[in-house]
Parts: structure tokens; sequence; C-alpha cells
């Protein structure tokens, strides 16, 4: 049998190699997520502004989320501590005007060798200091709004996000990864 599509010969999802099979499957699973809308007695809202780190080897990563993003929140305000090559590259995509977010970009991450690894870094003893680049996207968006969602570059946004409105009065919220225990008790639960 020819192959003539990963949706066609093999069924949604198998067999499915590389990011344009991964979008498609992503674009299934949003179309789904749609037909059946969060439904509960408690009241959700939006977060007013998202805050996330792209670059180097996280830079496409980073563009995937904030398309994904734009998916089902196509008018956020996003802040990104990122790099000047980052910002080159979301403006030339920018440029097909299929992304509407208000992207702030932050180039805080220029001077950092973003080709080291995590443990290059930590030999560096530069680590620590680059991930509390972080703290500069945060610190852009509360500025402005009075809540920030810190979104890691390499998540996708499959579905609207929602938080609990009982919780906006607090300073500080985490989510726990979801892992097996031993990872858990390698990394830890909010890593």
């Amino acid at each position: 049998m020819r192959r003539t599509g990963c949706l066609k010969a093999h069924g949604v999802g198998a067999g499915c190699r590389g990011w344009p099979c991964m979008l498609m499957l992503a674009m299934l699973v949003l179309m789904s997520l749609s037909a059946y809308p969060l439904t509960s007695s408690r009241e959700f809202r939006k977060p007013s502004s998202y805050a996330s780190m792209i670059g180097g080897r996280s830079t496409m990563e980073g563009l995937l989320m904030l398309y994904s993003l734009a998916s089902v929140d196509p008018w956020a305000s996003v802040y990104v501590a990122g790099t000047g090559e980052g910002l080159r590259s979301l403006q030339v995509l920018n440029s097909t005007r299929l992304l509407r977010l208000k992207v702030f970009w932050l180039p805080v991450l220029d001077k950092y060798d973003l080709s080291l690894t995590r443990k290059g870094m930590v030999d560096s003893q530069v680590w620590s200091q680059f991930q509390m680049e972080k703290g500069s996207a945060i610190r852009a968006a509360l500025i402005s709004h009075s809540d920030t969602l810190y979104m890691d570059a390499d998540s996708f946004v499959l579905h609207e996000i929602l938080l609990p409105v009982e919780a906006m009065h607090m300073e500080l919220g985490l989510s726990p990864h979801y892992m097996l225990e031993m990872y858990e008790a390698k990394h830890g639960k909010y890593n």
C-alpha cells in the first residue's frame, strides 16, 4: 500500500512522524475539545497575561507554543524573555499576520551562551542566573496586568486556559508535574 498521508493511510496518529503530523494531531484534539466545553459550578477566567522564556534550542518550540496559545486566546498579551535572534524569528513569522498575540519581547538572554547544555551552564555557574531570567518576563507582565501565567517554551496549548476565580487573590500558584514517582523523587513535584 502506498503511503498517502498519516490520516488516510493509518488513521489518526498512527505512523505519524515529525512536526506536520504532530500539528495535525493537535488540531484534531483541539477540534474535539471544543465540542465539550468545560462546565462546573465554579467560576473561571483567563489569565490577564502570559510569560515565557524562549531562546537558543527552545526558539522553535517557543514559537510553536505561541501559535498554540494564539489558537485559543488570539489577542493575549505575552511577555517573553528571549534573544535578539528569537525576536527576528518572531518578526519573520509574524509578517504572515497569522499571529495576533501582543508579544512583548525582552532580549535578556543574549548574554548567555545558549549552545551550552544545562550541565554546561551549571559547570559555568550561570544556570541559576539564567533560570532567574524567567522572572524578567513575569515582572514585566505584572507591571501592566494583575496576574500572569508562566508557560515553558515546550508547552503546547490544546484548550482555553481557565483559572479558578477564587485563586486570583493568591500570590503564587504552582502546577504539579504528572510523572512517574521515581522521576518526581529525582526532580521534584513542581520542578
